[in-house]
């Protein structure tokens, strides 16, 4: 992994040949001064905003929540568990950058001559829509722009343009110099135009869309996460190594869903250029609204309309229902790019309407908007339809990697650190006793695919401070500087 200006480091993520791509209403007390103790007395603050979905917008009753296995407390609906994980990794990449710990980052203990320490604040991003910009926005400017105002309420009016740039471009004594995510992609589009304007370094550690590597639009965006422009030609490599002539791509709107589709179009139509002489893989996307069920069906109707044959090379009879003509020598090929109840819509309608039936095997890709928690929702013939699916997904971190090895081993030694955590985090979603005792946890999608892509922007945003100023404040141009 390269950061900035190719200086070599190895984080808990092993991406043996990728590259760093630059490509609630509130939140009080949420940051945390000390999140480990710099070995420099007098440290300089790398001040970093650190965005997961603490909370989701999508059930907004009680039952609902409930429903979808999380927890309904405070007019809230929260997320499970295992989300938690996401959080408490920046947290600790924090604490171990501050405290130059080169047990997981080898590179944190050789910077002895950098006084930066990062202040970490963990907030709510939710989960749908662009309500993200003006949590965050104006939850900051609120706790800023009161002292200006001469009490401890804001403005009538509420803060300006001005206000906000000022705020987080270093008008104040605060200084926004970093924000790590969101995760979804809708949101990082949201936020990405305003961190760029303000020359703030965004990094994202789930945020896949390649309509993100647009630097005219989100010119201070980068991710630790590989694009879904490169998952989308090893979907289609995959397909092509299987012998399939057709792909579908069943699709949400925005950016997550219309860029990966696009990735997966865009890779088909090479392959076809590069293989004229060879069967040409034609693929279609169908798309729909996100939060409209009938849109989905609608979908997976067309699909159906268009449903052509996979010959898998078999001989009529020969197949896997040799009585039910050639059945077994056909093969449906569906890559589905959605998230939560989606997931439970098109597997609904895709049985309903004859799409994934007993005697018409399925090849059925699933994006990473995909969880478990999604999958075990279904039930009947749905459930049925979903055995065999695949998740397809950027790998985070690996047995395989040494570094991260070691940092599962001592995942028990940071119970040390829950209270401090706890303080960070709302009340209704606190870490529980046995929260580091959980060896599940670290061995979860959630804590190879995403918490450890968090770790490293983390760290990334902590060696770039390092690299543009090792002593003293940040520069006010720490973005331009930092992008360089």
């Amino acid at each position: 992994m390269t950061v900035s200006r190719g200086m070599p480091t190895r984080l808990l993520v092993l991406v043996s040949s990728a590259a760093v791509s630059w490509a609630q209403q509130e939140f009080p007390n949420c940051t945390l001064p000390g999140a480990g103790a710099s070995n420099e007395t007098n440290a300089s603050e790398v001040n970093v905003l650190f965005l997961s979905a603490q909370s989701t917008l999508e059930f907004e009753k009680s039952a609902a929540c409930t429903a979808s296995g999380r927890v309904w407390d405070a007019s809230k609906c929260w997320q499970t568990h295992d989300r938690k994980i996401v959080p408490v990794f920046a947290y600790l990449a924090a604490r171990d950058f501050n405290a130059r710990n080169g047990s997981y980052v080898p590179a944190f203990a050789t910077l002895g001559e950098c006084d930066k320490r990062i202040s970490i604040t963990l907030a709510d991003s939710r989960e749908v829509g662009s309500s993200v910009v003006d949590t965050v926005l104006d939850s900051l400017a609120w706790q800023q722009l009161a002292v200006r105002y001469g009490g401890d309420q804001p403005s009538p009016l509420g803060p300006t343009w001005e206000d906000l740039a000022s705020l987080l471009a270093g008008g104040t004594s605060t200084s926004l110099h970093g924000v790590v995510g969101p995760g979804r992609s809708s949101q990082s589009t949201e936020i990405a135009p305003l961190t760029g304007a303000l020359d703030i370094l965004q990094l994202s550690y789930w945020s896949t869309s390649p309509a993100l590597d647009n630097k005219r639009d989100y010119p201070r965006f980068g991710r630790t996460i590989t694009s879904d422009a490169a998952i989308g030609a090893a979907v289609v490599g995959l397909w092509v190594k299987l012998g399939l002539a057709y792909g579908a791509v069943v699709h949400v709107s925005g950016d997550k869903g219309v860029g990966y589709a696009e990735a997966v179009l865009v890779a088909a139509e090479e392959h076809n250029l590069k293989n004229t002489t060879k069967a040409q893989l034609v693929v279609r996307a169908f798309p729909f609204d996100a939060e409209s069920d009938e849109q989905i069906s609608r979908a997976v109707s067309s699909l159906k309309q268009w449903e052509p044959t996979n010959n898998t090379g078999c001989a009529k009879g020969e197949g896997r229902y040799p009585d039910r003509k050639d059945y077994g020598c056909s093969v449906n090929n569906i890559l589905f790019v959605g998230f939560g109840r989606q997931v439970e819509a098109f597997y609904e309608k895709a049985v309903e309407q004859g799409v994934l039936v007993e005697t018409v095997p399925a090849l059925v890709l699933l994006s990473d908007g995909v969880s478990t928690i999604d999958l075990e929702r279904l039930t009947g013939d749905a459930r049925r339809a979903a055995n065999g699916a695949a998740r397809i997904l950027a790998v985070g971190g690996q047995n395989s990697n040494p570094l991260w090895r070691n940092f599962t081993s001592d995942w028990s030694a940071r119970a040390k650190y829950r209270d401090a955590i706890n303080e960070l985090l709302p009340p209704e979603w606190q870490l529980p006793a046995v929260f580091f005792n959980d060896d599940a946890l670290m061995s979860s999608s959630e804590a190879r695919d995403a918490a450890a892509y968090a770790y490293d922007a983390i760290a990334a945003l902590g060696f770039l401070a390092c690299e543009v100023a090792p002593s003293g404040p940040l520069p006010f141009d720490f973005g331009t500087l930092g992008w360089q």
